[in-house]
């Protein structure tokens, strides 16, 4: 039996995006973190999503028919493009016009398994902004 949905999560606020986002107030090209990429931590803003986005999500898997991948928007946007089946052009005009928010969810279906995905259009608080 093949995936009918595909969920995509946002990891929540990390100390890195708080950092990122100083930095960028601040001017400054280079963002002060003492963590590697992947040993960044959670905010407290994030460990909040985080929280809330698991008892979200307990109650949304019934049948078995779903895929739940959590990443940073470097995943997550490769990801839409290849079940958008957008092309080079415009996998890249779509990048310089969407970003994926922390903890943010999007919904894809493929109800007959065949065909492109379409995004869930109940889930406006969850797309892509």
């Amino acid at each position: 039996m093949r995936a009918t949905e595909l969920w995509l999560v946002r990891h929540g606020e990390s100390t890195a995006n708080v950092a990122a986002a100083e930095a960028e107030r601040e001017g400054h090209d280079v963002i002060q973190t003492k963590f590697r990429d992947a040993e960044v931590p959670l905010s407290p803003l994030g460990e909040q999503q985080a929280t809330a986005l698991r008892g979200w999500l307990a109650d949304q898997f019934d049948d078995g028919q779903c895929v739940l991948v959590a990443a940073h928007d470097a995943v997550i946007l490769p990801f839409l493009d290849v079940c958008n089946e957008l092309m080079e052009q415009q996998s890249l005009d779509f990048s310089l016009t969407h970003t994926v928010t922390n903890a943010s969810v999007t919904k894809l279906l493929r109800p007959s398994n065949e065909g492109p995905w379409t995004e869930h259009p109940g889930i406006h608080d969850a797309a892509i902004h």
